[in-house]
């Protein structure tokens, strides 16, 4: 059974695992992979995920695009042994497992049963990420896309409660699971649930025997090719070249066309600085017909595509081949040798403008970094464009071509330099319509199967239109209805997955415009935060977590090792100890209970505690949220560094007698005339908590925020040593050796520092706070208002507010959040005052106390703003 024990670093496996993916700038490094060999071994690996609160994603074929299986991804399902094609007689339709090759499942058709079903020619792209994708390929002009001919799907989905089970969803309009199997024809990968097997049959089958319920392909395919030299390529040549085969396909890709059996790629290549081809372009027609006078309509659609172009070409012989025979060499021509690529893609209503043509020309003739690169315009539209946009989740229904850009190259140096090429290839294409093919009377968006986290980068698409409707249209309403009910908990995601669209408009409160995050790895400022949060490990820093948000988009950074000794990556969304942050928790209780007219902030703590201190007449309850009170840090008293946090780590502190320890000492000076940070007065704030509402602050933090917003990994431990669940552990340097301090009772920093929670969660918190869930405009106000910024020594801090505080950033980012430190761990939260850009840190130590400041602390600080550059 599948579970979280499975295929670790330490198993000789891992590695082939983790490389086993097409594109090689993004490789998985996982807690784990997990190899199920049935549905029900993807249920348990899901359900066990889930429960440790481990972010899970599975993959088929290992042909993503993107990094949506490799970036934050703790559990890895491999899908790859879940390869059958077998006849279900009680559905009447053959059942494909989501490993299944697309080349082995043309010839397991073919050879049993005689049919096919209309999907891409491949040795290595697999079933199950190809078909919720929408599933296309040489044969869907004669017979559509792959999803017109899925009956039922069954998927591992994961309840509002975290039940994890199987369903099957079908294309009948009265299964309650419609709504499923519908968002499952075209949502792209990633999304819902993991797929573990399809049913296929044509929505128009008759019969419900294996030979009846899918297509039957014709016994030979006619094919050639012409190339055109770069040399005898003119510009007018190569418009007339572009502009005439996207005219042909105008023309001539309605439903019902008597040219349904033509699919044709013309391949747009690029100069390359090593091992040029001499090409510029090589246009590829196949025709699926084996009728009289076959090769006679396959010359005459050749000539009318290329009709008014006067540069020399050379055909290629005219070949005649069995139809699985095609199949298979057109897989070896599309499979490429991997490396690293970025890809672009949009659908074309319309043949490219005269100016895009020129772009074109003009961009590949001039050559580039990578080592190869092109355009591919290939056939689409007849039986695809007779299925109305809304019968499966795939929009696109009234196109023609579907342009294909790649580029591809080997070593990560070149990253930067060919990401920029190809962007600035595809902006320049669609310089009229911002930077995108956004959809009108020529474009039709792009494909959900060639992603591109790009598009939702403002500053790449400049149209407005969000990256949601490029992809999905109108459709996308629908899907995230879908999404909301099969997905509730959020659990399978990724940067383009289906959610809430953006709020594309700057808020009221925002000063900047709002542009998702660097979403792409290989983007210098990502390279930069990497950098910076290595840096900090030989410093003091046994690993880090810096997870970048702007809106739903999110990245995570991280470095270093769960636990010394072990080889497992920090764990994304691990548990960690918050440390000071708690304080913002605890002042939210405090504002919401002054709205509610229990506390007046401007009272003196003696109104409520009049016992708690001698001077507590002086000290009103906000000059204790903003350290302004003059009360003694009680933790002067007994700093336990080195051997005495060994000896006293487990022992009990009462909050009442950490606040007499501070009590005993005079006021450090006249209450509301300086700041200085002091632990105790949030100690006596948790107990101020409790006289008003007669419950303890972990019980009003966890009724009045943690429950209502359903944070789940946030945790108010009392005296409990252990951080449960997923976490990496936190070091003390003592005596120069590295001793682990991830135990200790918490009970010392109890309502000052004592939550654990995960970057998740302090994400959620931001969000809401910032979004009026959790305090009223006044109250909020208060929160919000600081001491004067030249009290406050604390790095980057623009002041102190209740609890919370303004933090400038190098890049000149404005962020609002607070930082802590605990022994074995440091914390920092910020966000814009909107909500929008969100920044979480967690680092776990393995330093000296004594020697925090200094080289160290200048490594977190840079950090920080490398982050901060990050979201900017």
């Amino acid at each position: 059974m599948a579970d979280l024990t499975g295929i670790t670093a330490d198993d000789p496996r891992y590695a082939d695992l983790a490389k086993r993916g097409d594109n090689a700038r993004f490789t998985p490094n996982p807690e784990l992979f997990v190899r199920p060999a049935s549905t029900e071994d993807v249920v348990e690996a899901v359900r066990a995920a889930v429960t440790a609160n481990r972010r899970v994603a599975a993959r088929s074929g290992g042909h993503c695009y993107e990094g949506f299986v490799s970036a934050g991804v703790d559990v890895v399902v491999d899908l790859a042994a879940l390869d059958s094609v077998e006849w279900d007689a009680e559905r009447a339709a053959v059942a494909v497992g989501p490993g299944a090759r697309l080349l082995d499942l043309h010839t397991a058709l073919y050879e049993r049963w005689g049919v096919t079903v209309p999907c891409g020619a491949s040795a290595t792209v697999a079933v199950g990420g190809h078909v919720v994708g929408g599933g296309y390929g040489p044969m869907s002009r004669s017979f559509g896309l792959t999803v017109d001919h899925v009956h039922a799907v069954e998927v591992v989905v994961v309840d509002a409660d975290g039940t994890t089970r199987a369903v099957v969803a079908t294309r009948e309009p009265d299964d309650p699971n419609h709504e499923l199997w519908w968002a499952l024809t075209g949502a792209g990968g990633g999304n819902l649930g993991v797929i573990t097997r399809y049913w296929l049959r044509a929505a128009d089958a008759k019969g419900d025997e294996p030979g009846e319920v899918l297509p039957q392909p014709p016994g030979t395919v006619w094919a050639t090719s012409r190339m055109y030299p770069r040399d005898a390529m003119t510009p007018e040549a190569f418009r007339a070249l572009v502009g005439g085969y996207g005219r042909w396909h105008e023309r001539n890709s309605a439903p019902g066309s008597p040219h349904a059996g033509v699919f044709a790629g013309l391949v747009l290549l690029a100069r390359q600085e090593q091992d040029d081809s001499g090409l510029t372009a090589i246009l590829f027609v196949r025709l699926l017909d084996d009728s009289p006078g076959a090769e006679a309509r396959l010359a005459a659609t050749v000539a009318e595509m290329t009709s008014g172009v006067a540069a020399f070409a050379i055909d290629t012989p005219v070949a005649n081949e069995h139809w699985l025979a095609s199949i298979a060499e057109l897989a070896k021509m599309q499979d490429g040798d991997g490396g690293r690529h970025k890809v672009k893609s949009a659908y074309l209503r319309q043949s490219y403008t005269d100016a895009q043509i020129d772009t074109v020309y003009e961009r590949l003739a001039a050559g580039g970094p990578y080592e190869s690169a092109s355009i591919s315009l290939q056939s689409t539209g007849c039986a695809i464009n007779a299925v109305p946009p809304a019968a499966t989740a795939v929009p696109q229904r009234d196109s023609v071509l579907r342009a294909l850009y790649l580029a591809t190259w080997r070593e990560s140096d070149g990253d930067a330099t060919c990401l920029d090429w190809m962007r600035e290839l595809y902006r320049d294409v669609y310089a009229a319509t911002g930077g995108v093919p956004v959809p009108d009377e020529r474009n039709d968006g792009c494909h959900i199967n060639f992603p591109d986290i790009d598009l939702a980068d403002r500053t790449a698409n400049t149209s407005g239109v969000p990256w949601q409707h490029l992809y999905f249209g109108d459709n996308h309403e629908r899907l995230l209805a879908a999404a909301k009910a099969w997905d509730p908990r959020g659990v399978f995601r990724h940067a383009l997955s289906i959610r809430q669209p953006h709020d594309w408009s700057p808020t009221p409160m925002s000063t900047t415009e709002i542009a998702p995050p660097v979403l792409d790895p290989a983007h210098p400022l990502r390279t930069k935060l990497r950098q910076a949060i290595e840096a900090m490990l030989p410093l003091g820093a046994a690993g880090a977590q810096f997870r970048v948000s702007v809106g739903e988009d999110t990245f995570v950074a991280r470095a270093g090792v769960e636990a010394f000794g072990a080889a497992a990556p920090v764990p994304v969304d691990g548990r960690f100890r918050i440390a000071c942050i708690t304080k913002m928790y605890v002042s939210v209780v405090l504002l919401q209970l002054t709205a509610e007219g229990k506390v007046d902030l401007d009272a003196p703590i003696a109104t409520y505690l009049p016992d708690l201190l001698p001077d507590g007449d002086k000290v009103t309850v906000r000059q204790m949220l903003q350290h302004t009170s003059g009360l003694y840090n009680h933790a002067d008293s007994f700093q336990r560094p080195g051997e005495r946090f060994q000896r006293d780590r487990y022992n009990h502190y009462d909050a009442a007698e950490l606040v007499a320890v501070a009590a005993a000492k005079p006021l450090n000076f006249e209450p509301g005339t300086k700041f200085e940070y002091s632990n105790t007065n949030y100690i006596a704030l948790g107990l101020l908590i409790k006289a008003v509402t007669g419950k303890s602050y972990e019980e009003e933090i966890r009724t009045r925020i943690l429950e209502p917003l359903g944070l789940r990994n946030t945790v108010l431990p009392g005296e409990d040593p252990v951080i449960h669940g997923p976490h990496a552990r936190g070091y003390m340097k003592i005596k120069g050796e590295s001793v682990d301090v991830t135990e200790m009772n918490p009970s010392e920093a109890c309502s000052a520092g004592s939550i654990i929670a995960t970057t998740a969660d302090l994400d959620a918190f931001l969000v809401a706070l910032m979004d009026g869930k959790l305090l009223a405009p006044a109250q909020f106000a208060e929160m919000k208002t600081t001491v004067p910024p030249e009290w406050v020594p604390l790095p980057m801090s623009n002041g102190y507010g209740l609890g919370f505080m303004p933090l400038e950033t190098d890049c000149g980012l404005s962020l609002w959040g607070h930082g802590g430190g605990i022994p074995g761990y440091a914390t920092f939260v910020g966000s814009t005052l909107d909500g929008h850009r969100r920044l979480i840190a967690s680092i776990t130590l393995d330093i000296d106390p004594d020697d925090f400041s200094g080289a160290f602390e200048t490594s977190v600080v840079a950090a920080l703003n490398a982050a901060a550059e990050c979201l900017r």
